[in-house]
């Protein structure tokens, strides 16, 4: 495929994606599910996308991709931790933790899937946001747990956000991003 493959379900997600660079409409685990004579690729990056999948598909994701790498190949997946270490409100804090799964059950159904050797490492990354602009992101739902609110749920859940962070200054934050990687085993020729 030379340039890559954006896997997106979502038609305005992949008209972001550059020209040149193939693209494919389907769900990643439907992509997954179409073996390895349709597509092959050396790298797989999976990247905060895992969450988004229910974790009893996601053994057959990382099957799929095992079987689509050609040998040699490796998988990236880059995903957040199961506790968010952001400001949120309370109610946030309870659907992130219930919609990230840990680390550890990805990595079980990783090798389920046929990878072994997974490394798995977590990065932390601070930035510095002002109050109010971490507050418009949170009421602007920019990620997908705030979707599981109402409006006055979001609402009550900025006041007590408010309450307990202030306005105005900056707050410095940390990003935690957790990575597994494996490759797919060569196979090694035997004899002479």
């Amino acid at each position: 495929l030379g340039a890559g493959l954006v896997v997106d379900p979502f038609p305005d997600m992949l008209a972001k994606v550059p020209e040149g660079v193939h693209t494919s409409g389907l769900d990643a685990v439907a992509f997954a599910r179409q073996g390895p004579t349709k597509v092959r690729y050396n790298v797989a990056l999976l990247k905060e996308v895992l969450h988004h999948i229910p974790l009893t598909e996601v053994e057959a994701l990382y099957h799929g991709v095992y079987q689509q790498l050609l040998p040699g190949g490796v998988c990236v997946c880059i995903t957040r931790p199961h506790v968010a270490q952001y400001p949120f409100f309370e109610a946030a804090h309870r659907v992130w933790r219930e919609n990230q799964p840990r680390v550890e059950e990805y990595v079980e159904r990783m090798r389920k899937g046929g990878f072994a050797g997974v490394d798995v490492q977590e990065h932390d990354y601070s930035f510095e946001i002002r109050a109010g602009r971490w507050y418009a992101m949170v009421e602007g739902r920019f990620w997908s747990t705030f979707t599981h609110f109402t409006d006055a749920e979001l609402a009550a859940g900025l006041t007590e956000l408010r309450a307990r962070c202030g306005a105005g200054r900056a707050r410095a934050l940390t990003r935690r991003m957790v990575t597994a990687v494996s490759f797919h085993a060569l196979k090694v020729r035997r004899g002479g």
